[in-house]
């Protein structure tokens, strides 16, 4: 299926190459949809990350209709490429949250909250805590979504505590094959008090979709305003080579 996705990276969400919509799992009353996902990339030579890894899933508490109620999180964790193994760890970020979604005129929307905090391995650099509510709908493989800050914390820069706001867009096209090339672009941006800021993002790569998940092996850029990581603002244009894992139903 061709289709058009959202990308939904902040401050990086260690979510943002997944889209996750329950609706599209079982219907049963409670428990009727579960999910989950894995990535593993590794960072060019001579670059600011050695690799990460992406971790989550979705469980779906309960359906009424065409109302669900779902909870989720995931995880990312991030490496220096300072050691001679190739194993530094820098920073962990950590998603949580609850979504309320259900089916509208053809269209899923979704209204929900999540917690997120980035935390030093063995640093002392920055924590940071960056929750937000948010809105948006899925129409077939489209997704838009708008974020509102509502817990900050940045220790000890205080830099993202003037980030109010966040919205992302983006494209993805995958052909109704079971194996097969796809591509995915999107750009994002974050509202401070200060100014608007940009984030892209730009993947490609190779699918296999089996009965009951899919593969991708990818190619992918990103260049962020604010990674998180350091006190200094470091502006990070990354590019990294991996595989993701997707159950291919709820999260895609």
């Amino acid at each position: 299926m061709t289709g058009i996705i959202l990308i939904l990276p902040c401050l990086p969400f260690p979510g943002r190459s997944v889209t996750m919509n329950p609706l599209r799992g079982g219907a049963g009353p409670y428990l009727g949809a579960m999910g989950a996902w894995a990535s593993a990339g590794t960072y060019l030579p001579d670059t600011t990350y050695a690799w990460s890894i992406r971790i989550g899933g979705l469980l779906e508490v309960f359906r009424i209709g065409g109302t669900s109620l779902s909870i989720y999180g995931s995880n990312e964790l991030v490496a220096s490429p300072n050691s001679r193994i190739r194993f530094q760890p820098l920073a962990l970020y950590w998603e949580e949250g609850a979504i309320l979604s259900w089916r509208l005129r053809g269209t899923a929307a979704q209204v929900g909250f999540t917690h997120r905090c980035k935390h030093d391995i063995d640093r002392d650099e920055r924590t940071l805590i960056f929750s937000s509510v948010h809105a948006g709908v899925i129409w077939n493989c489209f997704q838009t979504r708008l974020h509102r800050y509502v817990i900050w914390l940045d220790d000890p820069t205080e830099r993202i505590t003037g980030m109010s706001w966040s919205w992302e867009a983006g494209i993805k096209l995958k052909p109704a094959w079971s194996v097969g090339p796809y591509l995915d672009a999107g750009i994002k941006l974050d509202g401070y008090r200060q100014g608007t800021y940009s984030d892209a993002r730009a993947e490609s790569g190779l699918f296999v979709k089996g009965k009951g998940a899919t593969l991708c092996f990818f190619a992918e850029y990103e260049r962020m305003y604010e990674s998180g990581i350091y006190r200094e603002v470091d502006e990070p244009g990354i590019f990294q080579i991996g595989l993701r894992a997707t159950d291919g139903r709820v999260i895609f």
